[in-house]
C-alpha cells in the first residue's frame, strides 16, 4: 500500500498537482486509520501482535502486526513531509498560477474512492458481529445471524463471538449467540492474551455468573479442571455455581495413589467453606498439604476430619509443609513430628523458630531421611546446627 501511494504522490508532484497529492495523503492515513480498526485492533481491546506483518486467519480476515503498523506509519509521514516540501519550493519556483478545476475533481475522487474501499473492508458482516457481540449489542448480533448463521462459531482473530460476549460478561447477547448455536465448548483456535479461551471461565473470571450459568446450560463441558480453576482462583461463588450446575465436588486429577480434590488448590477459606458445604470430602486428596500456609483453612478441614498426617503424593505430612504457627496448630492436634520427616525439611528451608518448635514437640534429632542423611547433615547455619546438638 505504501509502494502505491509513494508511487501516485512522485506522479503527482511531477504534474505539479498540489491539491490531489493532499486529499491522496488524506485518504492514506484515513484509510490506515480504518485498517487498524479493521486489522490490527479489533475494538475491543485486543491487537494482534504477531511476528509477521500481513497474514490471513482461517476465514480469510488481515490481520497487520503493530510492529508493521507502526512501521507504516512512520513511513507515511516521512513521505508526506519530504513531498509536501518538494510540492513547495516547485511551486514557489515556477510560480504556478491557481490549481485547476480537474485537479479538485480528481482528488476528490480518489479520496472518496479509498474511503468507500476501507469502509467496505471494515464494515464486513463478521467483523460487525463480533463488534456487536462484544459490545452488548444483542440486538444487531440477531439481525446478522438471521441474514448468514453461519458466522455464528466464526473465528475473528482467533477469537469466537461467544467468548466476547461472555468476556464483557452480557447475557442477553450470550443468550442470543447460543440460541443461534453457537457452541459453548469451542475455546479458540489459539491461547488468548488473558488465558483460557474457554467462553465460562471469561464468563467466571469477570464475576459476570449469570453469562456463565448460560453457558453450562447450554452444553458446556462441566468436568474436574473447572472446578479446580475456580479454587485456585478464590472464586466461592463459581465454585457454587459449579456444584448447583452438577460439577462432582469430589472429583479428582491424577496425581498420586489418590489424586487432588479441589480442597488441595483452594487458595481462601471461603472456598473451602464452600467446598466442605457443599460436601467435598476431606479424607481423601492431600487438602491439608495444599492449605498448610492459611491456619484458618487448616481448622476448618482438622475439625471437618481430615487427617492431619496424612502423606501426600510426595510422602510429605502437612507438617513438613506447615509454616510455624499451623505447625504449633497440627502438633496440638497430635501431628506426628518424625512422620514426613518434617525436621529435616525445617532444616533445609533453615526455619530455626520451626526447627525449635519440632525438637519440643518431640521430633527425632537422629532420624534419617530418604538418602540416609540426618538432620544435622543438612543444617546451613550455625544457629540450627546448635540447636540440634543441644538436642541430642
Amino acid at each position: 500500500m505504501l509502494g502505491i501511494v509513494a508511487l501516485a504522490a512522485l506522479l503527482l508532484v511531477r504534474r505539479g498537482l498540489a491539491l490531489p497529492f493532499g486529499l491522496l495523503a488524506i485518504a492514506f492515513f484515513v484509510g490506515l486509520g480504518e485498517w487498524r480498526g479493521r486489522a490490527g485492533h479489533d475494538g475491543l481491546g485486543t491487537i494482534d501482535t504477531g511476528d509477521t506483518g500481513w497474514s490471513l486467519d482461517g476465514h480469510g480476515t488481515s490481520k497487520i502486526s503493530r510492529g508493521t503498523m507502526t512501521a507504516a506509519i512512520g513511513l507515511g509521514l516521512a513521505l508526506e513531509l519530504w513531498i509536501a516540501l518538494a510540492v513547495l519550493r516547485r511551486r514557489i519556483g515556477e510560480r504556478r498560477g491557481p490549481i485547476e478545476r480537474g485537479e479538485i475533481v480528481f482528488g476528490a475522487l480518489v479520496f472518496m474512492l479509498l474511503i468507500g474501499a476501507v469502509r467496505l473492508l471494515r464494515f464486513d458482516p463478521l467483523t460487525r458481529l463480533h463488534r456487536a457481540a462484544g459490545g452488548g449489542r444483542a440486538a444487531v448480533v440477531a439481525r446478522i445471524l438471521e441474514r448468514d448463521p453461519a458466522l455464528v462459531d466464526a473465528p475473528h482473530f482467533h477469537r469466537y463471538a461467544l467468548w466476547r460476549a461472555a468476556t464483557q460478561g452480557d447475557a442477553e447477547v450470550v443468550r442470543t449467540l447460543l440460541d443461534a448455536g453457537a457452541d459453548p465448548r469451542l475455546r479458540g483456535p489459539v491461547p488468548t492474551a488473558s488465558g483460557s479461551a474457554d467462553p465460562f471461565v471469561q464468563a467466571a473470571r469477570g464475576g459476570h455468573l449469570e453469562a456463565a450459568r448460560l453457558v453450562l446450560r447450554a452444553g458446556g463441558v462441566i468436568d474436574a479442571h473447572l472446578l479446580h480453576w475456580a479454587a485456585r482462583e478464590k472464586r466461592a461463588d463459581v465454585v457454587r455455581l459449579l456444584a448447583e450446575e452438577g460439577a462432582d465436588v469430589n472429583a479428582v486429577l491424577p496425581r498420586g495413589e489418590e489424586g487432588e480434590t479441589a480442597l488441595f488448590h483452594a487458595r481462601s477459606t471461603e472456598v473451602v467453606r464452600a467446598l466442605l458445604e457443599l460436601g467435598t470430602s476431606p479424607a481423601t486428596g492431600y487438602p491439608l498439604s495444599g492449605v498448610v500456609g492459611d491456619l484458618e483453612s487448616v481448622r476448618l478441614l482438622v475439625e471437618a476430619g481430615a487427617e492431619v498426617d496424612e502423606a501426600d503424593f510426595d510422602g510429605r505430612t502437612p507438617l513438613s509443609r506447615a509454616s510455624l504457627e499451623v505447625a504449633r496448630y497440627l502438633l496440638e492436634r497430635g501431628a506426628d513430628p518424625d512422620l514426613g520427616h518434617a525436621l529435616h525439611h525445617a532444616v533445609q528451608r533453615g526455619r530455626l523458630p520451626l526447627v525449635t518448635l519440632l525438637l519440643e514437640g518431640g521430633a527425632d534429632v537422629d532420624a534419617r531421611d530418604a538418602d540416609g542423611k540426618l538432620p544435622l547433615d543438612l543444617a546451613r547455619n550455625d544457629a540450627i546446627r546448635a540447636a540440634l546438638r543441644d538436642a541430642r
